[in-house]
């Protein structure tokens, strides 16, 4: 018999609490939705924060932009749009280059012939030459001969030389 006092006594409280679950449903499920609708009551008194659908209408619709304003792009920058700005030692290789094809080829397009030359490591004149070689060779002005080493102006480079007559007249060139 105590046995079945014990299981009673233990199934018992559960019981409880569902009948009391049970009874208290409804004003469980008013608090619920006061709870979700910020319901407030007291005595006469109720206060809600809920927007209902009338009160939505009512709003003044919101203003969409109906243009969109978009950033204008930045101004496309081309290499040969900037000043190109050459080293003293760049120029007087440019001009060497220049003054040595007007001579051997004339005024004729640059396709029918190349004239070149290099400055040897041992002349005193080679840490220059190869400071503004390197200049023209990364502006795209002069080009390396790769069968015998020598530089040699480029269509870019020819064309940069005759409109520009501090190049094209210069006296400032390597003489062999």
């Amino acid at each position: 018999m105590s046995h079945v006092v014990e299981i009673i006594h233990y199934v018992a409280w559960p019981l409880v609490v569902l009948v009391i679950f049970f009874l208290i449903r409804n004003p469980f499920k008013l608090l619920i939705s006061s709870i979700e609708e910020l319901v407030i009551r007291y005595k006469d008194f109720q206060a809600s924060a809920k927007v209902k659908p009338k009160d939505v209408k009512n709003l003044p619709a919101p203003k969409v932009q109906t243009e969109a304003i978009a950033p204008e792009p930045p101004p496309d920058y081309k290499e040969d749009a900037r000043p190109i700005i050459l080293l003293k030692d760049a120029r007087k290789v440019l001009a060497t280059l220049f003054d040595g094809q007007l001579r051997h080829f004339g005024e004729e397009d640059i396709s029918k012939g190349q004239w070149s030359f290099q400055v040897l490591p041992r002349s005193p004149e080679y840490g220059n030459f190869m400071l503004g070689f390197a200049q023209l060779l990364e502006l795209g002005l002069a080009g390396w001969e790769q069968k015998n080493g020598q530089a040699v102006l480029t269509k870019k480079g020819w064309e940069y030389s005759k409109e520009h007559p501090k190049i094209r007249y210069s006296e400032d060139v390597y003489r062999f």
